[in-house]
């Protein structure tokens, strides 16, 4: 909606709301909206001229004003508002509004006068023309507005006001730019304070009327322009300082507004702040002057200077005499608006300009008293700021250790010295006197002393608000800060712009200073070089003060926060002072920050605390040290903390940035940085009493945080205050000695200096003098130098007592005089070395380096000096000659005198023994020897000369005849009494380990590098040297290196240049063999073991270019003289004697037995028979077999290994005999040994190997205990040897081989065995490839090898055997087969698995010889199975860890395939062989299948039913292979009756099925047959054995019966119609019985299947049969009769009581086998007959019949119930 819209709306609306009590009101209204609704345009237009049509428009407004209607009032105020703000208004209006406003609405409500003061601020905003009277009038309407009791018109008023006042200057700007008016009247006269009159145009009258009215209220008087009679004095202020804030430089152009400042404001503020405070006034009144101050201070200087030294003195607490102590708050707003001054450097520096610069002139010098003031108040209250006893070291105070303080010096002091006091006063002093008395309690931080808002800022206060007492000294410092910050930013900016002029940028870009500048040669007129001046002035004059004060702040309680800022102050200065040339200052500033970073008390406490506990007095002294560790604890860890850290990185970080200007100021730099390293390196010695010491912290260990409820989240910390660990110290201090690369000469030549001088101060301090001049140092002869260190006797010049002097250090601290850890200024002086090793070999650098050079050696060869100071700079010296001879050469030394001086300070240092006796002597020439080593590395290619001095040096460490005179002396020593020592220190005679080390590394690398240099004469002097230190005991590895590597080497390298016929290099070659040949025979085992082992390789790699001469050489010489040499060292003599003693037992890790004293010749000569082997074989085809000699050194080899398998330990011999066994496979193939002298090569072999072998296996009662490892090497090196010479062999010497293997079998005499139980052992399986190696075309070693294999088959079960005579010692069934890894005895249970099939498949090629039968290995084969086939389940288990099958199956299957394999051979064989072989036979099987059928079987009823049933499958096999390869053979004439009863007797036994539950009352018969098992083994069987006698049938029995273990294979039931394969498979024993006697008739084979071939096969023995069945039958009867019998007296005796089941099936069993039972013609009459064999073929027929009747009746059983007859 526009604006004339928004007018007809209120037009109406006021026309609606004046209709009934305003009708004029209405009728204006009614008129104007006429005018408005006929032409909006020319109503607008008409607003915009202010004609009469205007005024009718508006009159409705200025009408309703007058009415007092509240309504009417807003709705017209808000439209007149509205139009002056869219300025559609004439300004004509401008008086009738103000009138109106003025006159008519002030008395109106608040809204109506809030729309007042809305209307005013737009109409004088709108109509810039208002001024004069108009504008008063304005004002005026404000001001009673402000007057108003309603607060919300009062403040509005008041920023109405301000900005209405404020908007009357911006007019005068606009007015100052714009030019005044053209139009007359435009000035008007003014008179101004001083009484003269000045024209000014409108709006500057305006201006200047007003602000003379707010100065005339301000004073209490009426103002004139405003026609205002009083206002606020706190409002005026307030409008007054709106005025000067947003145009104070209106103010300085304006005169007469200056005149007002300096004849008005000045005098109140200057009374306002003198007069009795009232907190509103003064604060506005602080305001007013603190803006005056910074915008008039050079306008108004005097009163300006008035007014900064009220403010000071208000600050420092000065009061006027007489006058009260004026309120805190005032300090506290003086304090602020200093603040706010400081801040701006600028201004500071146009203070310092203004005032203090013309001092002279009697102005007062602010700067300086502002500082000092500040500094005075800072001081004023020390217990509210508290005390770091930790940065300041006041808590490591000692009282009672009689430990030197700050305060117990008085010397005199120069400048510097002077600002180390104002320093030491503020750190020492001011904070050991309030922390001793007051305690370290309070503190200052922003967070606890600042307040949210600024006292000054709170105008809003009637009263002063609650200040914080520590907020005043926050101020001070926040004040001392910035004034520091300000110089800072002052200088550096222009002196780096200068540098950067001048091209200095290199120093520049490192961070770092080029220069002091000098202001004299700067431009006098130049605006940089005034500031500069300006700077320098203010920081010459404030430095004491400003030093003060911020030293006690850094040594008060502060926060963080405010320490980084104090810290960052003294950065600050420190620059400041450096750039600018100020050196006192900067040295004083450097001395402060130095005593927070290394307090001089944790120095103390540390040198203290390393000379450990001390007792306290028992009185102290009252003493200041005391006060001051009151208030620590007891005992405190002497650490640095982590502001003692940040102080150190800053101070580094200044003294990197300085570097190039410090000058002399190093030393005091080096003296904190040596304290600091000695600090932070110190560990604390725990102490054993007290327990003061103990447990204390890490210094830079991560302090403990507190735990809360709430976890509060890390607070990110002043990059200042971070990386304080010692790393990033040691970095910063590795930073600032880099830099010294960038230093200038003169710059570096201070820097060396100072550190000089501080070692030698510090040395001094420590030692009392440096006696030893150069001139004696540099004089020592080159003899003394390669002179070997003898038992020469040193008479040292003893140290001087200890002086407790306490030495004052440039610094201010007090040192006790200890010897350190070391000198700082030593170490550093190698640093600066390191880092500029290129500047010092420049001609302009030598004087330094000589000084280096100089200091170094004064220090090394003082006597009265610490060994660990002249060892530091030794090391130093040696490691600065080393970097320099790196960079040596002629382009960087063509003069040649830095050479020069390198040498003679070599030569100084090797010399230094010849002059003084103490204990760093050897060290000293250990590094001499190694800067000798650095020097072959970097020059040795330039030496032409002087290798046999070289060598001499280096041999020189070392003396032989030592260690047979340290021999001698032991054994005097044991016989001597003890003596006191002699008081005169001697040199010991005695090799130096150290010194050794060093001198090898030499010769390492003359070896390495320098041999082509070397001649003939001069190689052999190097294998010498090389053999020297190979002999020498100090250090093992130098032995073997010597000794190995190193002659290896030099044999190369001999062998390059051995090209072509050389008789000097082969005369050397030999010579470096024999020499090796010598550290063969040292007394070390790894010595003479390396020997061995390069002696070998070389001979391996260069045996082909040695002529035959030399190898014979080396065979007699080298060789066999080695192994002669061994053989007498590390002899048994239990061994060599023929005794050998049995050796405890053996742990399960060793084999063979305890090892002895000895051990190490072992290995050595274990060692040398290998290498030996290695190169005897590889040489053997060619020249060693060619040699004329060979065979008498071959006799002696022999020899030499048989005195070691029989007279040397067992690794001994089995190394022996592996060497035997190398050499004879080399042989293999060699047509030289097989003709000629050579052809009893290997003949002799197996003459040595078989005396051995008979030796080991002859038991002489000495029991000599050979370990597995060398009975394995003895049988495979015969292997060898009867591989080689097979054809040559016999029958006798098969048989000693084998008889040797079974010795070394069953050797039972070896510590311990490998477990054989899942696999052979190596020695086992060693045995059997001989045995199978063996050739079986010489006649008898078939059977020779089958009775081997099958005894290596019993001695599994030998240990088991006795079980079947007495189970209580048989040998449980798990001991053999644990699993651990060695067994004490052999299970040879691999053994059987092996030779078991084995057995099998050598007698299937051989089982047709007829010699096997006669001569009794069938047999022995037999026995082999028969002894696990009757152990059965009590054999060993057959593997720990797999699933193999049980030995007695395996025995059990390979049985009946040699059971098949010799009945056949027996019926095919039958004419060759011998009767009584043929009886041996059978009885040995029939004994293996009585053991068989009769095995304990009762573990089987253990096992689940379906392995039972598996159990008894397998065992059918065996009565399978009876009836196949045992019945139809058995029956033969030529076995004994007895024999071939045995198998029915067998079958009768196994066939009974139960026992009685108790043992019955009567005697066993005497008919029962022998049988082979044992008596408790023989099953208990009444029916067929106690009772086969028909008078023993009558009787009953009523005991029960118990049923014996596998039922059904003891019985079956097999009928006539069931003969097929299956039911065949299923017979028993009571099945094979009955079949035993059974006949088979030529019309049954018709109906028997193809696969029931063996009983088609028994018709061809019919006879053979007859005879067996003739002899079973009355065993069968028997067995019948029993179950009869014994049925029919049961019966009589139970009556009614059933019988048990196993009985009525065994009765109907037998009774279905009788009636179905088919016997041979004349079988029966044959069994009862006296002959049964002569009768069991043919029989009378007459006595046949009688024989059946008269048996029938016998059968008769005398019982009622039986109908067996009918």
């Amino acid at each position: 909606m526009s604006a004339l819209g928004m007018l007809s709306t209120d037009l109406q609306s006021i026309s609606t709301e004046s209709r009934r009590k305003h009708p004029e009101v209405r009728d204006a209204a009614e008129q104007a909206l006429s005018l408005l609704r006929l032409s909006p345009d020319e109503a607008a237009a008409s607003l915009l001229k202010g004609d009469k049509k205007s005024d009718t428009i508006l009159a409705p407004l200025f009408l309703a004003c007058q009415t007092r209607n509240s309504k009417l009032a807003s709705i017209a105020l808000g439209t007149i508002q509205r139009l002056v703000a869219s300025r559609l208004l004439s300004p004509s209006f401008a008086p009738r509004i103000i009138s109106t406003l003025s006159t008519d609405c002030l008395t109106g409500g608040v809204d109506i006068q809030l729309k007042v003061l809305q209307t005013l601020l737009s109409l004088l905003t709108a109509f810039s023309d208002v001024s004069g009277d108009l504008l008063a009038e304005a004002l005026l309407a404000c001001f009673k507005l402000h007057e108003s009791k309603a607060t919300v018109v009062s403040s509005t008023a008041a920023a109405t006001l301000r900005q209405l006042v404020i908007l009357v200057f911006d007019k005068v700007v606009e007015e100052d730019r714009d030019g005044p008016s053209d139009t007359e009247g435009a000035f008007k006269v003014v008179q101004l304070p001083n009484g003269t009159h000045t024209g000014l145009p409108p709006f500057a009258r305006d201006a200047y009327l007003t602000f003379t009215d707010l100065l005339l209220l301000v004073n209490s008087q009426k103002a004139r322009f405003l026609k205002l009679s009083s206002l606020s004095k706190t409002f005026a202020l307030e409008l007054i300082e709106s005025v000067l804030t947003n145009h104070h430089s209106l103010f300085r152009s304006h005169s007469e507004l200056t005149t007002l400042l300096q004849q008005q404001l000045c005098p109140f503020l200057l009374k306002a702040l003198s007069d009795r405070p009232h907190f509103p006034l003064m604060l506005r009144s602080v305001r007013v002057v603190f803006l005056f101050l910074r915008q008039f201070t050079r306008d108004l200087s005097a009163e300006a200077e008035v007014f900064l030294s009220v403010l000071t003195k208000s600050i420092s607490g000065e009061n006027p005499e007489g006058e009260k102590e004026r309120p805190g708050w005032m300090r506290v707003l003086s304090a602020e608006v200093l603040r706010g001054l400081c801040v701006h450097a600028e201004l500071l520096s146009s203070l310092y300009e203004l005032y203090d610069l013309h001092s002279l002139e009697g102005k007062s010098p602010v700067f300086s008293n502002l500082i000092t003031a500040l500094a005075r108040l800072a001081s004023s209250k020390p217990s509210l700021l508290g005390t770091n006893l930790a940065l300041s070291g006041a808590h490591q105070s000692t009282p009672g250790l009689g430990l030197p303080t700050v305060h117990e010096n008085s010397s005199s002091y120069d400048v510097a010295g002077v600002a180390g006091m104002v320093a030491s006063a503020a750190v020492a002093g001011v904070s050991g006197v309030v922390g001793g008395m007051m305690g370290g309690e309070g503190g200052l931080s922003v967070q606890s002393s600042a307040m949210k808002v600024p006292c000054i800022d709170q105008l809003d206060k009637t009263d002063a608000p609650a200040i914080p007492d520590g907020y005043v000294y926050l101020l001070a410092l926040q004040t001392l800060c910035a004034i520091a910050e300000g110089l800072n930013s002052q200088t550096l900016p222009i002196y780096n712009a200068i540098m950067q002029r001048k091209g200095n940028q290199s120093l520049q870009s490192q961070g770092m200073a080029s220069r002091a500048l000098s202001l004299n040669e700067l431009p006098s007129d130049n605006t940089e070089t005034k500031r500069l001046r300006l700077c320098y002035k203010m920081t010459e004059s404030g430095w004491p003060a400003l030093l003060v004060s911020l030293s006690f702040f850094m040594g008060t309680n502060l926060s963080d926060e405010l320490f980084v800022d104090v810290l960052a102050a003294f950065r600050s200065l420190i620059y400041v002072s450096g750039v600018l040339g100020l050196t006192t200052p900067r040295d004083a500033f450097f001395t402060s920050l130095s005593k927070f970073a290394v307090p001089p008390r944790t120095v103390t406490a540390f040198d203290a605390w390393s000379d450990g506990p001390h007792p306290t007095p028992k009185t102290p002294m009252l003493s200041m040290d005391n006060l001051v560790s009151a208030s620590a604890s007891t005992v405190v860890s002497p650490i640095l903390g982590e502001r003692n850290i940040a102080c150190l990185k800053v101070y580094l970080s200044c003294v990197l940035y300085l570097a190039s200007v410090l000058g002399s100021s190093w030393y005091d730099v080096f003296d904190t940085l040596q304290n600091a390293e000695h600090v932070l390196g110190f560990k604390i010695a725990q102490s054993g009493k007290g327990g003061q010491k103990t447990g204390q912290a890490d210094p830079f260990s991560p302090k403990p945080q507190q735990t809360s409820g709430r976890r509060e989240e890390p607070k990110q910390r002043h990059p200042m205050l971070t990386d304080l660990d010692k790393d990033s110290v040691n970095q910063a201090i590795r930073r600032l000695f880099e830099a010294s690369q960038l230093l200038d000469n003169t710059a570096f030549s201070a820097f060396v200096a100072s550190l000089c001088k501080l070692s030698a101060d510090m040395v001094e301090m420590q030692t009392g003098a440096i006696d030893v001049s150069m001139h004696d140092v540099l004089s020592a002869s080159q003899e003394d130098l390669v002179a070997s260190p003898g038992p020469a006797t040193a008479s040292p010049t003893p140290l001087s007592p200890r002086s407790e002097k306490v030495m004052r250090r440039a610094s201010g601290m007090a040192m006790p005089k200890i010897v350190r850890n070391g000198d700082f200024g030593i170490s550093k002086l190698g640093v600066t070395v390191t880092l500029n090793v290129q500047r010092l070999i420049i001609p302009n650098a030598h004087p330094t380096l000589a000084a280096i050079i100089k200091h170094l050696l004064m220090v090394l060869s003082g006597s009265m000096i610490p060994s660990i100071l002249r060892l530091q700079a030794t090391e130093t010296l040696d490691e600065s000659l080393m970097l320099l001879s790196r960079i040596l050469g002629p382009e960087t030394d063509s003069s040649g005198l830095v050479q020069r001086q390198i040498l003679d300070a070599l030569a100084a240092q090797m010399a230094v023994h010849t002059l003084h006796g103490s204990t760093s002597i050897l060290e000293i020439r250990k590094m001499g020897l190694e800067t000798l080593h650095l020097i072959l590395q970097q020059a040795g290619h330039t030496l032409v000369l002087g290798w046999e001095t070289i060598f001499q040096i280096l041999s020189s460490v070392i003396r032989l005849d030592v260690y047979a005179s340290e021999e001698s002396a032991n054994v005097a020593q044991l016989e001597s009494p003890k003596r006191r020592p002699a008081p005169i220190i001697t040199t010991p005679v005695k090799n130096d380990p150290t010194l050794i080390r060093v001198a090898f590394l030499s010769l390492k690398l003359i070896c390495s590098d320098y041999l082509p240099s070397l001649s003939i004469e001069q190689l052999r002097l190097c294998i010498t040297t090389l053999v020297t230190f190979g002999q020498q005991k100090e250090d093992l590895n130098i032995a073997l290196t010597a000794g190995g590597g190193l002659l290896s080497n030099l044999a190369d390298f001999i062998q390059t240049k051995r090209v072509g016929t050389s008789a000097e290099y082969d005369a050397l070659w030999m010579f470096l063999l024999n020499q090796l040949l010598v550290l063969c025979d040292d007394s070390r085992a790894e010595a003479r073991n390396g020997s061995i082992q390069t002696l070998s390789r070389t001979l391996q790699l260069y045996g082909t270019t040695m002529t035959e001469a030399m190898w014979d050489e080396c065979l007699w010489k080298v060789l066999l003289q080695l192994l002669e040499t061994l053989q007498k060292k590390g002899v048994d003599p239990t061994l060599a004697s023929g005794i050998s003693p049995r050796s405890p037992p053996a742990s399960a890790a060793t084999v063979g037995p305890a090892k002895s004293a000895d051990d190490g010749w072992d290995d050595t000569k274990i060692l040398a028979w290998q290498s030996l082997s290695t190169v005897l074989s590889d040489y053997l085809a060619k020249p060693i077999c060619t040699l004329p000699s060979f065979y008498l050194a071959w006799t002696k080899l022999l020899g030499y290994i048989e005195y070691s398998f029989l007279k040397e330990h067992n690794p001994v011999g089995a190394a022996a005999m592996r060497a035997l066994e190398r050499i004879m496979k080399a042989s293999n193939g060699l047509p030289e040994l097989n003709a000629g002298t050579h052809s009893t090569f290997w003949d002799s072999a197996w003459t040595t190997w078989s005396k051995i072998g008979s030796l080991v296996v002859v038991d002489d009662g000495t029991k000599r205990e050979y370990t597995q490892d060398i009975l394995l090497a003895l049988m495979e090196t015969g292997s060898v040897i009867y591989g080689l010479s097979s054809s040559l062999w016999n029958l006798d010497r098969c048989k000693t081989l084998l008889h040797i293997s079974r010795g070394v079998m069953v050797y039972s005499h070896s510590p311990e065995y490998r477990l054989d139980v899942d696999s052979l052992s190596p020695c086992q399986a060693a045995i059997l490839r001989v045995v199978e190696v063996l050739d079986e075309n010489i006649a008898g070693t078939t059977s020779l090898v089958l009775k081997e294999l099958a005894h290596y088959t019993r001695l599994a079960f030998l240990p088991y055997a006795d079980a079947l005579k007495s189970p209580s010692t048989a040998v449980p069934q798990n001991s053999a087969t644990g699993k651990t890894t060695a067994a004490r005895k052999a299970t040879y249970i691999a053994v059987a698995k092996a030779t078991m099939p084995s057995l099998v498949d050598r007698f299937s090629f051989s089982w047709t010889k007829a010699e096997l039968y006669n001569d009794g290995a069938v047999e022995a084969i037999v026995s082999a199975y028969a002894l696990p086939m009757t152990l059965k389940y009590s054999c060993p288990q057959a593997s720990r860890i797999g699933a193999d099958p049980p030995l007695w199956k395996t025995a059990t299957l390979n049985f009946i395939s040699i059971l098949g394999k010799t009945s056949s051979g027996l019926e095919q064989r039958k004419d060759v062989i011998q009767q009584a072989a043929l009886v041996r036979i059978w009885t040995r099987i029939i004994q293996c299948l009585e053991g068989a059928l009769l095995a304990d079987c009762t573990a089987a009823n253990a096992m689940p039913l379906p392995e039972q049933d598996t159990e008894e499958v397998f065992d059918r096999a065996l009565l399978t292979a009876i009836e196949q390869h045992v019945v139809p053979y058995l029956g033969q004439s030529k076995l004994p009756v007895e024999l071939v009863q045995r198998l029915p007797q067998l079958l009768e036994s196994s066939s009974v099925l139960h026992q009685p539950a108790a043992e019955p009352d009567f005697v066993a018969s005497n008919e029962v047959h022998n049988s082979p098992l044992p008596q408790d083994k023989q099953p208990h069987t009444p029916q067929s054995i106690l009772r086969s006698s028909s008078e023993h049938a009558v009787y009953g029995d009523s005991v029960s019966v118990t049923a014996l273990s596998r039922e059904r294979y003891r019985y079956w039931q097999v009928n006539s119609s069931e003969w097929t394969a299956v039911s065949h498979m299923s017979f028993r024993c009571f099945d094979l019985l009955f079949t035993t006697c059974s006949s088979l008739k030529p019309g049954m084979l018709g109906s028997l299947p193809e696969t029931m071939w063996f009983a088609k096969s028994l018709l061809d023995h019919e006879a053979d049969r007859r005879r067996l069945a003739a002899l079973s039958l009355p065993i069968l009867v028997g067995r019948c009769k029993g179950i009869l019998a014994s049925h029919v007296a049961d019966t009589q005796l139970l009556g009614n009581i059933p019988f048990a089941r196993i009985r009525e099936e065994e009765l109907l069993y037998a009774l279905r086998k009788m009636l179905e039972l088919r016997l041979w013609v004349g079988s029966f009459w044959a069994a009862i007959s006296e002959d049964p064999s002569a009768n069991s073929v043919s029989q009378p027929g007459e006595c046949y019949a009688l024989c059946s009747d008269r048996s029938l009746r016998r059968l008769q059983v005398p019982s009622p119930d039986c109908r067996l007859l009918q």
